[in-house]
Protein backbone atom coordinates (compact mmCIF):
# COMPACT_ATOMS: atom_id res chain seq x y z
CA UNK A 1 0.00 0.00 0.00
CA UNK A 2 1.36 3.39 -1.01
CA UNK A 3 0.75 6.57 0.90
CA UNK A 4 -1.09 9.19 -1.06
CA UNK A 5 0.63 12.31 -2.34
CA UNK A 6 -1.42 14.26 0.19
CA UNK A 7 0.04 12.18 3.04
CA UNK A 8 3.58 12.77 1.80
CA UNK A 9 2.93 16.50 1.54
CA UNK A 10 1.61 16.57 5.12
CA UNK A 11 4.65 14.63 6.37
CA UNK A 12 6.97 17.11 4.67
CA UNK A 13 5.01 19.96 6.25
CA UNK A 14 5.52 18.46 9.72
CA UNK A 15 9.21 17.84 8.99
CA UNK A 16 9.47 21.52 8.08
CA UNK A 17 7.82 22.54 11.36
CA UNK A 18 10.06 20.21 13.39
CA UNK A 19 13.20 21.71 11.85
CA UNK A 20 11.88 25.23 12.45
CA UNK A 21 11.11 24.37 16.08
CA UNK A 22 14.69 23.18 16.63
CA UNK A 23 16.04 26.51 15.34
CA UNK A 24 13.47 28.50 17.32
CA UNK A 25 14.33 26.71 20.56
CA UNK A 26 18.09 26.93 20.05
CA UNK A 27 17.98 30.54 18.90
CA UNK A 28 15.22 32.33 20.76
CA UNK A 29 15.11 30.36 24.00
CA UNK A 30 18.73 29.25 24.54
CA UNK A 31 20.48 32.34 23.18
CA UNK A 32 18.11 35.31 23.53
CA UNK A 33 15.41 34.90 26.17
CA UNK A 34 16.99 32.44 28.62
CA UNK A 35 20.73 32.44 27.96
CA UNK A 36 22.12 28.94 28.43
CA UNK A 37 25.37 29.04 30.47
CA UNK A 38 26.92 26.31 28.31
CA UNK A 39 26.14 28.25 25.12
CA UNK A 40 27.63 31.39 26.67
CA UNK A 41 30.73 29.49 27.76
CA UNK A 42 31.29 28.14 24.24
CA UNK A 43 30.83 31.63 22.80
CA UNK A 44 33.45 33.02 25.21
CA UNK A 45 36.04 31.11 23.18
CA UNK A 46 34.56 31.72 19.72
CA UNK A 47 33.03 35.22 19.69
CA UNK A 48 33.95 36.95 16.41
CA UNK A 49 35.04 40.55 15.73
CA UNK A 50 36.11 41.14 19.32
CA UNK A 51 32.48 41.07 20.46
CA UNK A 52 31.50 40.05 23.95
CA UNK A 53 30.16 36.51 24.26
CA UNK A 54 26.72 37.83 25.23
CA UNK A 55 26.48 40.10 22.20
CA UNK A 56 27.67 37.42 19.78
CA UNK A 57 25.32 34.86 21.30
CA UNK A 58 22.37 37.26 21.05
CA UNK A 59 23.07 38.04 17.40
CA UNK A 60 23.45 34.34 16.60
CA UNK A 61 20.21 33.63 18.46
CA UNK A 62 18.31 36.27 16.48
CA UNK A 63 19.72 34.86 13.23
CA UNK A 64 18.62 31.37 14.25
CA UNK A 65 15.16 32.69 15.15
CA UNK A 66 14.90 34.32 11.73
CA UNK A 67 15.92 31.06 10.11
CA UNK A 68 13.19 29.26 12.09
CA UNK A 69 10.56 31.67 10.77
CA UNK A 70 11.88 31.34 7.22
CA UNK A 71 11.83 27.54 7.34
CA UNK A 72 8.35 27.45 8.90
CA UNK A 73 7.01 29.73 6.18
CA UNK A 74 8.12 27.37 3.39
CA UNK A 75 9.15 30.38 1.30
CA UNK A 76 12.17 29.61 -0.92
CA UNK A 77 12.40 26.39 0.99
CA UNK A 78 15.33 24.86 -0.88
CA UNK A 79 17.45 27.89 0.03
CA UNK A 80 16.28 27.85 3.65
CA UNK A 81 17.03 24.16 4.13
CA UNK A 82 20.36 24.49 2.36
CA UNK A 83 21.33 27.38 4.61
CA UNK A 84 20.25 25.53 7.74
CA UNK A 85 22.25 22.46 6.74
CA UNK A 86 25.36 24.52 6.05
CA UNK A 87 24.71 26.44 9.27
CA UNK A 88 24.64 23.28 11.38
CA UNK A 89 27.89 22.08 9.84
CA UNK A 90 29.61 25.45 10.37
CA UNK A 91 28.33 25.85 13.94
CA UNK A 92 29.56 22.34 14.75
CA UNK A 93 32.97 23.01 13.23
CA UNK A 94 33.20 26.35 15.03
CA UNK A 95 32.27 24.75 18.33
CA UNK A 96 34.87 22.03 17.87
CA UNK A 97 37.72 24.14 16.48
CA UNK A 98 37.28 27.41 18.40
CA UNK A 99 34.85 26.76 21.24
CA UNK A 100 36.74 23.98 22.95
CA UNK A 101 33.77 21.63 22.77
CA UNK A 102 34.53 18.72 25.11
CA UNK A 103 32.63 16.01 23.20
CA UNK A 104 33.02 16.57 19.44
CA UNK A 105 31.68 13.12 18.50
CA UNK A 106 28.58 13.68 20.63
CA UNK A 107 28.04 17.09 19.04
CA UNK A 108 28.25 15.66 15.52
CA UNK A 109 26.05 12.65 16.26
CA UNK A 110 23.55 14.80 18.16
CA UNK A 111 23.17 17.11 15.16
CA UNK A 112 23.04 14.39 12.52
CA UNK A 113 19.19 14.18 12.63
CA UNK A 114 18.77 17.89 11.85
CA UNK A 115 21.26 17.62 8.99
CA UNK A 116 19.37 14.62 7.61
CA UNK A 117 16.06 16.49 7.92
CA UNK A 118 17.64 19.31 5.95
CA UNK A 119 18.77 16.95 3.21
CA UNK A 120 15.34 15.29 3.07
CA UNK A 121 13.65 18.68 2.90
CA UNK A 122 15.98 19.79 0.12
CA UNK A 123 15.30 16.58 -1.80
CA UNK A 124 11.51 16.39 -1.46
CA UNK A 125 10.32 19.96 -0.95
CA UNK A 126 8.37 21.97 1.57
CA UNK A 127 5.14 20.03 1.68
CA UNK A 128 1.73 21.63 2.10
CA UNK A 129 0.76 25.08 3.30
CA UNK A 130 3.74 27.16 2.34
CA UNK A 131 4.06 30.85 1.70
CA UNK A 132 4.48 31.46 -2.03
CA UNK A 133 5.13 34.77 -3.71
CA UNK A 134 4.92 35.41 -7.43
CA UNK A 135 4.57 31.72 -8.26
CA UNK A 136 8.24 31.14 -7.50
CA UNK A 137 9.73 27.68 -7.37
CA UNK A 138 11.56 26.58 -4.26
Amino acid sequence: MHASLNTHQCMLFFLRLAVALVWLYNGLFLKVLFVDPEQLSLMNEAAPFGWSAGRALGILGLAETGLAIWIASGWRYLWAMGLQTIGVVLLNLGGILFGGYADPAGLLIGNLPIVMCGLIGMSFGSGRWRLAMNKEKS
